[in-house]
């Protein structure tokens, strides 16, 4: 009876550590400049998933996921890539709000005699999260334009600036 309790004991306590890692790693990638960035204001975002119709297809772009391309007609829709998070723009670097305004999707669904599918996925300041314009620029390479709020930061006081 003791030799069980001891055994249930120590399982309990390998899943709580268990538990413990898990929280410390999602703790640091919470506050991870090239994911959630340096406050984690990505991370209320993770997972929300943004659509558009446009006539043939939706559009669907599910933030640090997957985008998608589903047929109006019905079927099966082709995966357009998998995150690869933010895409480093060369003036400017990490944590810095204009690092956060594109995200590369990749390694979608294989086009017949073409490339895998893949997104540029750009943000721009606005209140809504919103998906606003699709394109496809070359073959089964697509932009898709959308708004979040994560990239409005308050203006500045001119008068806090001046004391500083």
């Amino acid at each position: 009876r003791a030799r069980v309790a001891l055994l249930d004991a120590e399982h309990s306590l390998k899943l709580t550590q268990d538990e413990q890692r898990t929280a410390n790693e999602d703790l640091l990638d919470l506050f991870d400049p090239e994911g959630f960035g340096p406050e984690g204001d990505w991370k209320k975002l993770d997972g929300l998933c943004l659509s558009k119709d446009t006539g043939d297809y939706t559009y669907e772009v599910c933030l640090f996921d997957e985008a998608k391309q589903i047929p109006s007609s019905g079927g099966s829709g082709f995966s357009l890539g998998y995150v690869e998070m933010f895409v480093l723009e060369q003036s400017c670097s990490t944590g810095e709000i204009e690092y956060y305004t594109r995200q590369h999707y990749t390694q979608g669904a294989k086009c017949w005699n073409g490339p895998h599918r893949s997104v540029e996925f750009v943000l721009t300041c606005r209140a809504e999260n919103t998906l606003l314009t699709v394109a496809e620029l070359e073959k089964c390479e697509y932009q898709i334009t959308g708004t979040s709020p994560a990239l409005c930061r308050p203006l500045e006081d001119e008068h806090t600036k001046d004391e500083l």
